[in-house]
């Protein structure tokens, strides 16, 4: 019975499970989105969608996490990646690993202004200081025809109370990025 209630939310708290959104930032010629609100979730959800860059010259989408709430972050070789990154029709299938990067670099490319990049990223465990940080992801860009999907970890064991995305060079011409904390 109690179960019950509680899935009809009767019994009060938040569903687990259950996406709690947190802010939403839109790009205008901006640089970087710091996010340093991400309150006690053990998993986040940040989607990116319609992301451009001012520029022709293919960008890449990067992140890293800070412990001082968003006034420096991380720039050591202390990231490692596995990814994949596969074209459409095939041709293309790319897969890089890699433990000592000074970013989790490349959650996908846009690669003109036509070209828009959409990507969907998990966030683990960022604000555990007994666990390592680690992101999931999946991104596309429909006009490159790419698919990029992998995972990242921060080699520290360490709370981190921000993040921030940026591109490879120049800035994010349009898009949004909506951070979403997950109940659990």
């Amino acid at each position: 019975m109690t179960l019950s209630l509680a899935r009809l939310g009767l019994m009060g708290g938040v569903e687990s499970g259950k996406l709690q959104h947190i802010e939403t930032k839109t790009a205008s010629n901006t640089s970087a989105f710091d996010f340093t609100s991400l309150g006690s979730h053990k998993a986040h959800l940040l989607t990116l969608d319609d992301f451009q860059c001012s520029t022709t010259t293919t960008r890449y989408i990067y992140m890293r996490v800070s412990t001082d709430g968003g006034s420096s972050f991380e720039t050591g070789s202390n990231y490692s990646r596995s990814w994949q990154r596969v074209q459409t029709n095939g041709s293309n299938v790319n897969e890089i690993r890699s433990l000592t990067e000074t970013s989790m670099t490349n959650f996908g490319s846009i690669d003109s202004n036509d070209s828009v990049l959409s990507s969907k990223i998990y966030i683990y465990n960022i604000t555990s200081a007994t666990a390592r940080t680690a992101v999931t992801f999946q991104s596309w860009n429909p006009v490159g025809s790419y698919m990029y999907y992998g995972m990242f970890m921060v080699n520290l064991t360490e709370a981190h109370n921000a993040f921030r995305i940026f591109p490879s060079g120049d800035a994010f011409a349009t898009g949004r990025a909506k951070l979403y904390g997950i109940s659990s």
